[in-house]
């Protein structure tokens, strides 16, 4: 009985040493990807980017390896958002997409419980298609959508930023968006 004793402890103190030792991914820091993304050509070609994990966000998308003897400069013939990388000009390139940890459990509590009640009254005056107190999308694909129905293209990574940070922080909704993207469409005379 002592010598089962004895073992059931053993056991019990290894595998709660194992346990250290194991990654905390969403803790850490670090995180990367190499992604390898091509133009066919002089036609524009989209890479999306990995999902990361919820609490994590990009921290830098960086060429780290140029594949073509075609000049890939960023902002040339390659560009990077929150959600792809886009190569165009006959780039054709590797890569390095970092994340860094971002522990926000404020931001997630708003994001799922929408307890404010400012939020609930701004709620109200519109349809119920973008006033359900769970989101059924995420934040991107919304600022997403939105960029490419009013401005016809994808938003960029501090466009994005702001956008994101509205919808968490502030209980944007979608309407919101739109409403403040045709704002400032009229604004700056597009």
């Amino acid at each position: 009985m002592k010598q089962i004793l004895a073992g059931i402890i053993v056991a019990g103190v290894i595998l709660g040493s194992a346990c250290l030792f194991l990654p905390n991914f969403a803790l850490s820091e670090g995180l990367t990807h190499v992604l390898r993304c091509e133009s066919d050509g002089f036609a524009p070609q989209s890479c999306f980017l990995p999902f990361s994990s919820r609490d994590s966000e990009i921290k830098e998308v960086r060429m780290i390896k140029q594949l073509s003897g075609k000049p890939c400069i960023e902002g040339k013939s390659w560009s990077a958002n929150e959600s792809e990388i886009i190569v165009r000009n006959g780039c054709r390139a590797e890569f390095l997409v970092s994340y860094r940890a971002v522990d926000r459990p404020e931001r997630r509590d708003r994001w799922r419980n929408r307890s404010d009640s400012r939020h609930r009254q701004e709620e109200s005056e519109y349809s119920s298609e973008d006033s359900s107190p769970q989101y059924a999308e995420s934040p991107t694909d919304i600022i997403i959508r939105s960029f490419e129905d009013i401005y016809n293209r994808r938003p960029s990574r501090e466009e994005m930023r702001f956008y994101r940070s509205l919808i968490i922080d502030e209980g944007w909704t979608e309407r919101q968006i739109r409403h403040d993207l045709r704002y400032r469409s009229r604004a700056d005379g597009r």
